[in-house]
Formats: C-alpha cells, structure tokens, sequence
C-alpha cells in the first residue's frame, strides 16, 4: 500500500504536468480533484469486479451489479479515455458525465462544470500527459486505505489554497488545526446529527467525524447525519468527493445559499431543521462585523477588546438544593440562556419530585434519554407527538411545548406524580421507536407498520400521533387502526396534502381514539374520520395516480407504489403467505425498477414504440414494473418484442401478465386474480397511457379509496 507521504508526494507531481499550461494555477482544484475521483472510482471498480470473477468463475461480472457501490457504464472506464487517441477532453467528459447519470442519488453533478472539452486549455497532449501521470498511481482499496487517501486528498487541497489568492482561499478551505481547534470546543458525540452552513470541500464535518475516531467512538454512527451547504458548485463537489474518498457511506451536500435558499427543513414544524451540532468557519462573518463596527478606528477595536475581555464574565452559582438550583435555572432561561423543551421538562419533574425520588427519576429519565438517542429521532419532535397524542392538543410548535407544560401541570399529571409521568414518556417513546422500526409495541413485526415505515421514509412522522393513541388497543383492532392509518397516509402523500393539515387531523383525531375499546367503536370512528377523509380525496386521488411519473415521488416512494399494487395482485392469487404478507418481499434488493418502453432505447426499440407526443412518456406509472434484478440485467435498452418472452421469467404475475395473461386451469383463484389484467401484444405510448388508467384503477382498490359520491356507513 501507498504510504501517506509517498502518495501526497506522487499525486502533487501529477497534478504539476499542468504547470506552463494555460490553466490558472488557481483553477487547477476543479480539475485534478474530479480527475482524482475518476481514477479512484474505476481502480475500486476493477478490484470489485476482481472479487466477483474470483466467486462466480467465469460468468459475465455484468450479471452482478450489486457488487459495486457505484456503476461504471461501458466505454465509460480510466482506461478507457486512456485510449483516447483524439478529443481525449471530449471522451473525458463523456465518461464523467455518464458516471453521474448512472448514479444519480450518490453522484449527481459530482465531478463538476470543468471545461475539459476546450482545446485553448487542454491539448489532446496536455492531457495524455495528465492521465498518464495519475495512471501510475494505484488508488484501489488494495493499493492506498481510505485514511491515506482522505489524506493525500486534504493535502492537495491545502496545496490549492496555498496557490489561490488569499482573499479567496478561506472561502473553500479552513486550516486543520483551526478546524481541530473548533471541534475540540464543540466536542460532537457519536450518533450526533453535524451540519456545516458553509462546508467548502467538507473539512470541518471530517474533523467532527475524525474527533469522534480519536476518543474511541464508531463513526458510521454519523451515517445519515452529516449535512453540509455550500453555494459553490465546484466546492460543493470537491466536499462530496472529499467525503467518500474519507469512507463516509452516507450524508448530504446541498448547492444552494444557506441564507437565501435553506436546503434543509423540518416537515413536523415545517421550519428550518435543526442539528446537534452546527459548525462553521466564522473568519470571514467576524472580520466583516468588526470591519463594519469599526472600519479603520484602531483605538474602537482595542476598546470592544478590553471590554469583551474584561466585562464578559461566567458566573458559577451554588445552592442549598437541587431543586433551587433547578428554579434558578429556570428564571435564568427567561433572560436569554438556550435552554430547549426537553431540557426543562427535566427540570420540572426534578422540582415536583421529593429528594428521595432523585435517584429513581434520574435513571427514568436516561432510560429515555437513551431510548431517544438510539433511535436517532430529535427529542422535541417526539414530546411533540407525544402531546399530541396523550392529550386534547392539536396545534403546538415545538417552541411552545414548555409553556404548555407548565400552564397544564394537572391535565398532563407531572405535578403529583412526576415518577409516573416519566415512565410513560419512557413508555411512549419505546412505543414510538418500534413503530418508527415497522414492530408492534411488544417489537414484534408488523406488516402495517413496516409498510409505514418503507411509505415514510427516514422524515415523516405524523402517522406515530394515531398509532401512539391507539396503543391501548388490542392487537387485532390496533392492527385494523394501522391498516387504516397506512392507507389514509399514502392517500395524503400522494395528493400533496399539506403536511400541517394532516398532522392537526391526527393530533384531533387522536382524542376520540384514546376512548375507543371495542370493535364496533373503532369501525365508527374509522367510517367517520377515515373513509370520509378518503372520499374527500378520491378525485385528487385519481388524478394524482393518472398522471403518476418516475420523478413525481421519491423513488423509495415509487418503490411503495409498485410493490403495493404487485402484492395486492399476489395476495389475490395465492393467499396470504410468509411470502405474500410482507411487502419488503417486493422492495428489497431482488427487486428493480423496470422501463418497460427504455429511457434510452436502442433504434429498434423507438421504432416499434412509434410516435411520442409525452416527451415524458417513458417515466409514466404506466411505462413502470417490478422485474427481478436477474431478469433486469437482461432487458437494458431493447425494443418489447424482444423484452416480452423475458417479462415470462419473472415470478410476479403482474409482470408476466404484460406479455401474457397467466392461464391456470378455469376460474382457479389464480385465474380470476389475473382476470382483469390486460396483456400487451405491442408497446405504444397509447399502450402506456391504458395502463396507468388501469393501475389508477387498481389503486383505488389496493388503498382502498370510495368513490366521491360514497356515503360512509
């Protein structure tokens, strides 16, 4: 493996053929580093490619496109521009370009807007030379660990801010050891949620995930926590590259101006996110604000010095007791201390509790605090819910949850019986974890509430306030609730119903369910506040269904979508079994997403698909199937004729149907299932278009969803 010093050393020499060239030594990043990446993702490519040749022998490694974290398309590969004897610049963009295009939720915009395509820079020479001098240097997992090349890569990093004009180099890149310094004060802890509002190449989220290393925490407990924003596109790249040359499997780079375009927000209060830790490189915000405070006036500054020096003091305040203490720290909060929610309902309970309850209160409340922290979820959205869903609230900002509180000592019962009452937050929030996880209350699976979890996604949370107030059911009506729940959910997500108007219904909705014990109470309710809602909705459903395209919904959404309306066929055929009943049976790995008509298809393909008036067309609902991940290999960009004995393969009958109606006897179960599928001799848009009527249709079926003119019983 390469050593840290001799990989730094090699790829600076590499970088250095451009020195003499008409390239600006300051531009030089937003050429190396995308090159750089290149060169890594095709030797890691080679090597998993390797590994598969080893395990499966002399099959086409083609056939297995799970092996590899990103997708090289054909043509696409270092080697392949390395042959390049013309327009090496055009081939160079080429492959990066269509690099990005196969991995768009990792990779999108990655490498860049380098011009590599103008000869006045980039000779075909100039960059044979380019490419040649990186070609020696192995960036394979076996040639160089991703500490050592997360090195190397910082190292040339700090290389172009040394050659970038100084009033420029900190807006892309903050030294280690100020970074190191900032972390040190911020101190981030494992599993902490870390956002950067001006990342530049991603540093200072590096050096919070690095401090964490050194104190002998896990890092991957960051994964899915690591935000950043960065309004230069370049820089926003380079952060992406930086953080995946690091190993980081999971985070979000945002390209957008954190103070006029936010990208980050929070659904449940439909403001701003917010995170654990915000850190940031605050030179340039304090260098304009003493700048604009006091321009030239030396003696001002040496004045606001002094004071801040001399004046600004931290005062420590003892007390005879806890509870004093904690009274004091409640008035200290009303004159400016950032104290949340959580924190002083902490504070509160410790005040009504006896001194002889402190140990057994302390140890409830870690045990939720614990119970929160493991299950990621930010503590004042859940005491949110909770509220909600406990008492008869339906519009409370988070800001607002400690003045509720404390207005509302009796309704919430804290006051004489603060033991009690954190046992039921402990109660509700394991409550609330397991449904977050697809699991009952007792963590048993539940079909429902696993499809929940697949429809909502890592942000949406507004279905927990019903299913927390219906926890008190037994296990057969609270699985009717969440079948019920699941539906209405879906039926709102795909109508865009706002989120604040769904939310406030469950939050009202949740009163009358907390009374309900008996079946005939629960059909009620559902047939009052459900099936009304559906039907409401049942135009906008169909509308939203009819015009249903690839890009409409998030994918993990889309692939609810059709695993839904797959398994409502299945379920029809064979039954409920082990199979069946589970619909990640139908959105795990084995499955992908199949354009029937391709999105980029081959010309025998555009000719049989004839004219297209929806330029869109190949991205409808009804150009959409679920085909096993083998057979999908095997489809790629070819005309239906040819696609249609392979849809035959597939084990979903609402795949083969495309091609031919599965016959099984007369009027067998499996029969009437398929009775209504209509089979494609040809595929036309007009083709396209029929089908999505008929998935509307089963839609309707599948979320169960009355017609408009329905009256609920």
């Amino acid at each position: 493996m390469h050593e840290s010093r001799e990989l730094r050393a090699s790829l600076w020499d590499a970088a250095n053929t451009l020195r003499g060239s008409a390239v600006d030594r300051t531009d030089w990043k937003g050429y190396i580093l995308p090159l750089l990446f290149f060169k890594r993702i095709s030797d890691v490519w080679d090597e998993e490619t390797a590994e598969a040749q080893e395990i499966y022998g002399e099959a086409d490694p083609s056939l297995f496109p799970e092996i590899h974290r990103f997708v090289v398309p054909e043509g696409c590969h270092w080697n392949d521009v390395r042959e390049t004897a013309t327009n090496v610049g055009a081939a160079l963009h080429r492959a990066m370009q269509e690099i990005e295009r196969a991995n768009p939720d990792t990779l999108f915009r990655v490498f860049g807007t380098a011009d590599w395509g103008n000869k006045e820079k980039f000779s075909d020479e100039l960059l044979k030379d380019l490419i040649e001098g990186f070609s020696d240097i192995g960036l394979g997992n076996q040639a160089v660990s991703t500490d050592a090349l997360g090195d190397a890569y910082e190292y040339l990093i700090g290389k172009f801010a040394d050659v970038t004009r100084r009033n420029k180099a900190g807006e892309f890149y903050t030294p280690r050891s100020v970074v190191r310094m900032m972390v040190e004060i911020l101190d981030p802890q494992e599993g902490e949620s870390i956002y950067d509002p001006a990342c530049g190449t991603g540093g200072m989220l590096l050096g919070a995930i690095e401090h964490v290393i050194r104190k002998g925490g896990d890092p991957r407990t960051f994964y899915g926590k690591i935000y950043g924003q960065e309004k230069n596109l370049t820089t926003s790249a380079i952060a992406r590259m930086n953080l995946v040359l690091h190993g980081i499997e999971d985070f979000q780079i945002a390209r957008e101006d954190t103070l006029r375009s936010p990208a980050f927000t929070d659904s449940s209060t439909s403001g701003i996110a917010t995170f654990d830790c915000v850190i940031a490189n605050a030179h340039h915000v304090v260098t304009r604000f003493l700048s604009s405070e006091f321009g030239e006036d030396i003696g001002a500054l040496k004045r606001f010095y002094g004071y801040l020096c001399n004046k600004v003091k931290l005062i420590r305040i003892q007390t005879e007791d806890v509870a004093k203490a904690l009274k004091i720290f409640e008035t200290i909060n009303d004159r400016g201390v950032g104290l949340n929610s959580m924190d002083l309902l902490k504070n509160l309970l410790f005040m009504k509790a006896s001194a002889g309850q402190f140990n057994q209160l302390k140890d409830t409340w870690k045990d939720l605090q614990d119970t929160i922290f493991d299950m990621g979820e930010k503590p004042l959205r859940f005491l949110r819910y909770f509220i909600f869903s406990q008492f008869d609230v339906d519009v409370l900002r988070e800001d607002e949850i400690y003045g509720w509180l404390s207005r509302n000592e009796a309704t919430a019962g804290y006051g004489s019986d603060p033991i009690g009452f954190a046992r039921e937050l402990v109660s509700s929030a394991k409550a609330y974890r397991n449904f977050r996880e697809g699991k009952d209350e007792r963590g048993v699976g539940n079909r429902y509430l696993e499809n929940m979890r697949l429809l909502g996604g890592s942000a949406a949370r507004q279905h927990l306030i019903l299913l927390l107030a219906g926890r008190h059911l037994s296990s057969d009506l609270f699985d009717r609730l969440a079948s019920e729940v699941e539906s209405l959910f879906f039926c709102y997500v795909i109508t865009r119903e706002p989120t604040r108007n769904f939310e406030r219904n469950f939050a009202r909705w949740a009163t009358e369910l907390r009374s309900i014990s008996s079946e005939e109470e629960l059909e009620t309710f559902i047939n009052r506040r459900f099936l009304n809602e559906k039907m409401k909705l049942s135009v906008r459903f169909d509308d939203a269904m009819g015009r249903l395209y690839y890009g409409t919904l998030q994918q993990y959404r889309l692939r609810y979508v059709l695993a839904k309306l797959t398994q409502h066929v299945e379920l029809a055929a064979y039954g409920e079994t082990e199979g069946t009943r589970w619909l990640q049976s139908y959105t795990s790995g084995g499955f992908e997403i199949e354009h029937i008509f391709p999105q980029q298809p081959d010309a025998k393909a555009a000719e049989e698909f004839g004219p297209i008036e929806d330029p869109l067309v190949s991205q409808r609902l009804g150009n959409l199937v679920l085909v096993e991940k083998s057979i999908n290999s095997s489809l790629g960009n070819r005309a239906y004729s040819e696609k249609r004995p392979i849809y035959l393969q597939s084990k979903l009958l609402l795949t083969r149907a495309l091609s031919e109606r599965p016959q099984v006897g007369a009027n067998t179960r499996i029969d009437r299932a398929v009775a209504s599928i209509e089979s494609f001799p040809t595929w036309t848009e007009r083709d396209v278009l029929q089908r999505q009527r008929w998935l509307a249709d089963l839609a309707r079926s599948v979320w169960r969803i009355p017609a408009s003119s329905a009256a609920p019983s």
